[in-house]
């Protein structure tokens, strides 16, 4: 319990923060950069080697906020390039977005 509320507590900034000033774009794009901003964060996590209990919980929690956040990027990024091909703040917003791909890849 107290790992969640730790990683609870590093996860209130990252969504209260403005990644691009979300009124000024398009909420399926606002969307899309705080997923980006989520992935990035945790693709980052230390990853902990450790057999106990709390270890175990820990990994499990990094992998499905993982799934949860960098499923179908890659897909969403080109949709999104699409849609908003000319609206040139939205595509500079997206060039803008943190990458999430793993830098252990």
């Amino acid at each position: 319990m107290q790992i969640m509320t730790r990683a609870l507590l590093t996860l209130v900034p990252i969504l209260l923060a403005p990644t691009l000033a979300a009124e000024q774009v398009p909420h399926d794009v606002a969307e899309f950069l705080r997923r980006t901003e989520l992935c990035a964060h945790f693709r980052q996590e230390p990853w902990p080697e450790g057999k106990s209990e709390a270890d175990t919980e820990r990994r499990e929690f990094i992998v499905d906020q993982i799934e949860e956040f960098c499923t179908d990027l890659p897909e969403a990024n080109r949709n999104l390039r699409e849609k908003y091909f000319d609206d040139p703040s939205v595509i500079s917003g997206l060039n803008k977005a943190k990458k999430w791909k793993s830098k252990r890849t």
